[in-house]
């Protein structure tokens, strides 16, 4: 059944086009892309600059906070459901242990 048919059928179904391929290809490997253009830049700097001056720091400290920050992003995108599903369960858990005897 297409959307727009859904959609008529039942108003509450979202009329929402898929996403492009560009869009999926993205968000399949955006991590890919958040860690290789800082570091494709910090390979420009180095390899470009013959001295340092305030704006080539500058440059190479956000390039490095891009890659740490990218990283630490992954890291807790990972993590968060494993905390979501270790809290349902203490809260089943807590649930069935302290419900009150009938």
């Amino acid at each position: 059944m297409r959307q727009i048919e859904a959609h008529r059928a039942d108003p509450t179904q979202p009329l929402k086009p898929p996403p492009t391929s560009l869009w999926r290809w993205i968000t399949k490997y955006w991590i890919i892309l958040s860690v290789i253009l800082p570091v494709a830049n910090l390979g420009l700097i180095l390899t470009e600059h013959d001295q340092l001056t305030r704006g080539t720091v500058l440059e190479i400290a956000v390039s490095v906070s891009l890659i740490l920050f990218t990283i630490l992003f992954f890291l807790l995108e990972r993590l968060v459901p494993i905390i979501e599903g270790m809290y349902d369960t203490m809260r089943t858990l807590a649930d069935t242990v302290l419900r009150p005897p009938k």
